[in-house]
């Protein structure tokens, strides 16, 4: 039960990073890529999805969609 509980507590700041994502918070944006950076240490897989979420999160297109209007829905959508 410990070991369930804390990785439970670990995750908590990746699933309102991903929640708040889907809403286009700014703050989501680089709450994530800190999270994205933390996992560059869990190697293999984890450097994959660090590296991943670094490129993306850094990538012109979606650094404009966080900042045009933070909160904003994505347009297409």
């Amino acid at each position: 039960i410990a070991i369930t509980s804390f990785l439970f507590i670990l995750s908590i700041p990746g699933l309102i990073g991903g929640l708040a994502l889907l809403k286009s918070y700014n703050w989501a944006r680089i709450l994530v890529l800190v999270i994205g950076c933390l996992e560059l240490m869990n190697i293999p897989f984890g450097t994959m999805l660090g590296v991943y979420t670094i490129w993306v999160l850094t990538n012109d297109e979606t650094v404009r969609l966080f900042t045009a209007g933070s909160g904003a829905t994505p347009t297409g959508t």
